[in-house]
C-alpha cells in the first residue's frame, strides 16, 4: 500500500500559518506533511492526531533532533526520546515498511544483484577508480549499505577510504525525501560503521544539480552535507540502486527518477568520455507486466463503482452530480490492490461470508501486457507506451476486470553470467507470501461477455504513474503477429475513492441509517434543526428527502479537495434540495470549533446525524467512530445541540477477538534475524522504535488473510 508526503515552501508574501494550513489540507491520516520555512532550510514535519477536545484532526510537530544540541552523541547517534517517539509515529503511518524489510526473497535478490554489479564493474578497474553510487529512495539505508559493503569486499587490501577520496571516490550517496526516514537511515548507517562510505541526504535525487556542473568549496548537497569530498573528475563506474516500486509498479515515481538519472547525470553529453557510460548499471533493470481476465459470479467487484441511486426503507436519494445522472466516478477502470492468491485459490465458505468475499474465476490464461525497461535510450518517456493485444478466452463468463502483476529483473545476463535475478508478484508462483507488493485488480466500468474459444482484444498502456488494461469491445482485431500503438487513457474523473464507493454500496448500512433518521424525525418533528456532522452530507440529504425542513451539514473536508463541491452538486443538482418553498438546506465549510450558534440560526440542533464518514480519516473506521464521539461531546459542551438531542448513531460498539496468523506474524514482526540483522546489516534501531505494532492500529482487510480465531468476539461501549 503506497503513501505520500506533501511539501510546501513559505515565501515572503505568505504567512507561516497559511502555508501550514495549505500543506496539510489535502493530506490523509496515514500521511506526514513536511513544510520548508522561509529560510529555505528549516523543515517542519507534522503528524495527524485526533483532537479529543474539539473533534476532527490536529497536526502536531514531529520532533527532530538538533544536530548542534546535546541530544546527539559524539558519534552522531540520537538519544532524544521525543525524537524516537516522533519517528515511531512516522513509521506507524507507513505500515509497508516492516513487511518490505521482512521480505527475505526481495532482500536476497537485491543483495545478489548488487554483489554481481559491483563485481562486474570492478573487474577492469584500478585501485583509484572513481565510483559514483546512488541509492534513490533509501528508506532505512539497506540497499546503499549493501552496495558499500560489496564495494569494500572488492577493494584491494592496501586501499583505504581516504585514498579513495583522494583519487577514486567510493562513497554511496543515499537519497530519502522523508526527513524522519532520513534520520532513521543515518542512525542505521552509523550503527553499521558505514558512515564514512554511505552519506544520507534528505532530498530527492531530482533536486540536486547535474553531476558535471561546476562546484566550488561552498557547495552543499541537499540535506546539509558537504560535497567537497566529491571529485570533479568524470566517474568511470556508475551504479544506481533503487526500490521506488509499489503494488501497481509505477506509482512511486520509478520511471521519472531513473529517467532523470540518465538525462541529467549520466547522459553522454554530461561527461567528456562517453565510453565511461558503458560501465553504468541500474538496479533493477527492467520489468514485465502480466494480466489475466477474471469474473466474479455475483458481481461483487462492481461495487467499487458508486451507485447512482440509493433506496432506503422510507425514501430514495440520488448519488449523482446532476439530474442527468452524472456519476461520481467516470473512470473506465479503478485499481484495487489485494491478495489475489487468497481469492483465486481459497475456497469460499458460504457460512462465513463475513470473512471471505466471493472468489474470482479466471477467464483467460496469464498474458504479458507490457515490457518496461529503464536502460539508457529505451526507458519510456513521460507519455509512456501503449499496445493492443489478442487474448484467447479459456472460460465463458463476464469479464469484470483484470488481475495485473509484474516481474522485475534486478540483474540480467552480463558476459559469462547467464543467471537472471527476477522477483515476481504473480499470484500463481510459489514465491513466499509477503504483504507490501500486491496484485492489482483492474475493475472495469464496462464489462464484456465472452465465450470460450473467442479472442478478446485488450489495450495495455502506461504513463509515468499507472498501468491500465481495458478491453476494446467494438474495435476490429489487429493482425495476430502485430502490436499496434495507441494513446494511453486519460481525461476521466474520480471524485470518490473505490473504498468509499464500496461503503456507499453497503445497502444494509444505508438501510439502518435511513430507519434511524425516519424514527428521529417522527419523534422530534420535521421542523426541528437537523445537524449532520459527517463529511459528504449523506445523512443530511436523507433527512431532507424525508421531509426535514431545517437541515445544516458541517463539511470539515478541505476546500482544496473536490468533496465540498461534489457534496453541494449531489444535494442541489442531484436531489434538488431544498425542496420546501421556505425550507433550509445549508452546507457549512467549517470545523466544529469554528461553529457558532448564529451560524445555526440562533437555534441549537435537536437532531444530530452522521454516517460517520470523514475524508481525512477514510478507511480508518475506528478513528472515524472516535472522532464522531469527540465531535458530539464538543457540541454538547458548547451548547450547540440541545441537552436531549437525538444523536444518530447513539452507541459505538468496538468488537475484538484474539487471532493467530502466521502470515501477519511473518510480515509485521521485528525485521531481520534474531539479532535484528538483514544480510549482516544491523537494523536494531529500526526495530527499537518501530516494531511495536501491538501498540497501535493496523488497518487491514482481514478477509484477504489466513487466520484462526482464538477467542469469541468481545464487545465494549
Amino acid at each position: 500500500m503506497a503513501t505520500t508526503t506533501d511539501t510546501e515552501t513559505v515565501d515572503d508574501s505568505t504567512t507561516h500559518n497559511n502555508i501550514l494550513e495549505r500543506a496539510f489540507q489535502t493530506a490523509r491520516y496515514n500521511e506526514i506533511v513536511t513544510v520548508t520555512l522561509e529560510d529555505g532550510v528549516t523543515e517542519v514535519s507534522l503528524v495527524p492526531c485526533l483532537d479529543e477536545t474539539n473533534g476532527n484532526v490536529q497536526w502536531n510537530p514531529l520532533p527532530l533532533p538538533d544536530t548542534n544540541s546535546s541530544s546527539v552523541d559524539d558519534d552522531g547517534s540520537d538519544n532524544n526520546e521525543s525524537f524516537r517517539i516522533g519517528v515511531r509515529r512516522h513509521l506507524q503511518t507507513k505500515r509497508w515498511i516492516f513487511p518490505m524489510l521482512n521480505d527475505t526473497v526481495r532482500n536476497d535478490l537485491y543483495q545478489k544483484a548488487i554483489d554481481r554489479a559491483v563485481t562486474y564493474l570492478s573487474g577492469s578497474q584500478s585501485e583509484d577508480t572513481m565510483w559514483h553510487v546512488w541509492d534513490v529512495g533509501t528508506g532505512t539505508g539497506l540497499l546503499g549499505m549493501m552496495a558499500a559493503t560489496a564495494i569494500r569486499k572488492n577493494d584491494r587490501p592496501d586501499t583505504d577510504v581516504q585514498r579513495s577520496r583522494d583519487g577514486g571516490v567510493k562513497v554511496v550517496r543515499a537519497f530519502e525525501m522523508s526527513a524522519p526516514m532520513a534520520m532513521v537511515a543515518r542512525q542505521t548507517v552509523r550503527d553499521n560503521h558505514l558512515a564514512d562510505r554511505v552519506h544520507v541526504h534528505n532530498a530527492h535525487s531530482a533536486q540536486i544539480a547535474p553531476l558535471h556542473a561546476t562546484r566550488d568549496a561552498t557547495d552543499r548537497m541537499p540535506g546539509g552535507d558537504d560535497i567537497d569530498d566529491v571529485s570533479t573528475r568524470t566517474p568511470s563506474v556508475l551504479l544506481c540502486v533503487s526500490e521506488l516500486l509499489e503494488d501497481g509498479l509505477l506509482g512511486e515515481g520509478w520511471l521519472p527518477a531513473i529517467r532523470d538519472v540518465w538525462n541529467r547525470h549520466w547522459s553522454p553529453q554530461s561527461h567528456h568520455h562517453c565510453h565511461h557510460m558503458k560501465k553504468a548499471i541500474i538496479i533493477p533493470q527492467q520489468a514485465r507486466v502480466y494480466a489475466q481476465a477474471v469474473t466474479a459470479d455475483n458481481d461483487w467487484i462492481s461495487m467499487y463503482y458508486p451507485p447512482t441511486r440509493q433506496h432506503g426503507n422510507a425514501t430514495s436519494m440520488s448519488l449523482t452530480l446532476d439530474a442527468q445522472g452524472t456519476s461520481l466516478v467516470d473512470m473506465p477502470v479503478v485499481r484495487i490492490p489485494l491478495h489475489a492468491r487468497t481469492l483465486l485459490h481459497t475456497p469460499v465458505d458460504p457460512n462465513d461470508c463475513t470473512r471471505r468475499p466471493p472468489a474470482l474465476r479466471v477467464l483467460s490464461d496469464p498474458f504479458k501486457a507490457l515490457d518496461i525497461s529503464v536502460q539508457r535510450d529505451i526507458i519510456p518517456g513521460p507519455e509512456g507506451q501503449a499496445c493492443t493485444l489478442l487474448v484467447p478466452v479459456t472460460h465463458s463468463g463476464t469479464v469484470h476486470g483484470f488481475l495485473v502483476w509484474w516481474e522485475l529483473d534486478l540483474w540480467t545476463a552480463h558476459d559469462n553470467d547467464d543467471d537472471t535475478l527476477t522477483y515476481s508478484t504473480s499470484p500463481h508462483t510459489g514465491m513466499a507470501w509477503q504483504d507490501h507488493w500486491h496484485v492489482v485488480l483492474h475493475v472495469l466500468r464496462d464489462t464484456q461477455k465472452v465465450q470460450k474459444g473467442e479472442t478478446m482484444t485488450v489495450q495495455a498502456s502506461h504513463d509515468d504513474t499507472a498501468i491500465t488494461l481495458l478491453p476494446i469491445i467494438s474495435a476490429p482485431a489487429p493482425p495476430p503477429s502485430k502490436r499496434i500503438r495507441t494513446e494511453p487513457n486519460s481525461g476521466h474523473h474520480a471524485l470518490i475513492t473505490p473504498s468509499r464507493a464500496l461503503q456507499l454500496n453497503d445497502t444494509a448500512r444505508a438501510s439502518f441509517l435511513d430507519q434511524a433518521i425516519t424514527h428521529a424525525l417522527s419523534v422530534k418533528g420535521p421542523d426541528q434543526l437537523v445537524l449532520d456532522v459527517s463529511d459528504f452530507s449523506w445523512c443530511a440529504i436523507v433527512a431532507a428527502r424525508q421531509g426535514a425542513t431545517q437541515v445544516v451539514s458541517l463539511e470539515a473536508s478541505s476546500s482544496n479537495t473536490s468533496l465540498p463541491h461534489t457534496t453541494a452538486r449531489v444535494a442541489q443538482l442531484g436531489n434538488q434540495l431544498p425542496r420546501a418553498p421556505h425550507g433550509r438546506f445549508e452546507i457549512l465549510q467549517a470545523h466544529a470549533e469554528q461553529l457558532t450558534i448564529s451560524a445555526l440560526g440562533d437555534v441549537p440542533a435537536d437532531i444530530v446525524v452522521a454516517e460517520p464518514y470523514y475524508e481525512l480519516l477514510e478507511n480508518w473506521h475506528l478513528e472515524e467512530a472516535i472522532n464522531y464521539y469527540n465531535l458530539v461531546r464538543a457540541l454538547r459542551r458548547t451548547k450547540l445541540i440541545t441537552p436531549d438531542a437525538c444523536v444518530i448513531p447513539s452507541i459505538c460498539r468496538v468488537m475484538g477477538c484474539a487471532i493467530q496468523s502466521d502470515q501477519l506474524r511473518s510480515a509485521y514482526r521485528a525485521c531481520g534475524d534474531e539479532k535484528g540483522k538483514i544480510h549482516g546489516l544491523d537494523h536494531q534501531y529500526v526495530n527499537a522504535i518501530g516494531a511495536d505494532f501491538h501498540q497501535y492500529n493496523l488497518n487491514l482487510p482481514m478477509w484477504q488473510y489466513e487466520y484462526q480465531m482464538l477467542s469469541a468476539p468481545s464487545e465494549s461501549r
